[in-house]
């Protein structure tokens, strides 16, 4: 009966899934297997780990908004250690 649930299928080489709320939740995160791929930083072809998240909300609790700003937090927090201190 949590509010949100955290949803891992990267142990079954799963890349990218969208997980279903099942209600009294109020959100779900979804979080694929990592997997390098080639990406550019400071203009060079480096490998980076890299692994797709997907976020589900009950808009009748949560604004859109305000998932997309949670996304984006965890995205600099997981790029960024530090900052989660």
């Amino acid at each position: 009966r949590g509010t949100f649930t955290v949803s891992n299928l990267g142990m079954y080489d799963i890349t990218f899934f969208t997980s279903i709320l099942n209600p009294p939740q109020t959100g779900i995160l979804s979080i694929g297997k990592t997997v390098d791929r080639p990406v550019v930083r400071e203009g060079a072809i480096v490998i980076r780990p890299i692994v797709q998240m997907s976020l589900a909300v009950d808009h009748r609790v949560v604004d859109g908004s305000v998932g997309a700003m949670f996304l984006q937090d965890l995205k600099q927090g997981l790029e960024n250690p530090g900052l989660l201190l």
